[in-house]
């Protein structure tokens, strides 16, 4: 018995994030998947996956209820295919060298 059943998924359209998905259903019902990708109109829902459509991945409020109920979260997703990536740094940021 698994520790965890609810598993959401960013990128699981993308060239890895693909094989994960397909990976986490061919376990069957082991697990609920939750595909969580931008809008775009254009995404089929997986047999077996739910799919989640965000207008911005750095709308806090939107992932927040994206998430909820979830045990897992992985990520697969391209932060440079993303304006402002995922997690954005605020302006007042620093990283050291």
């Amino acid at each position: 018995m698994s520790l965890f059943k609810k598993i959401a998924l960013v990128g699981g359209f993308g060239d890895l994030g693909k094989h994960v998905t397909a990976a986490i259903l061919a376990e069957g019902d082991r697990f609920d998947l939750t595909l969580i990708t931008r809008k775009s109109g254009q995404i089929q829902a997986p047999a077996g996956a739910k799919v989640i459509e965000l207008d911005d991945y750095s709308d806090s409020d939107e992932l927040i209820e994206a998430l909820t109920g979830q045990d897992v979260l992985m990520s697969f997703h391209n932060t440079a295919a993303a304006p402002g990536g995922m997690f954005p740094r605020s302006s007042s940021s620093s990283r050291s060298t």
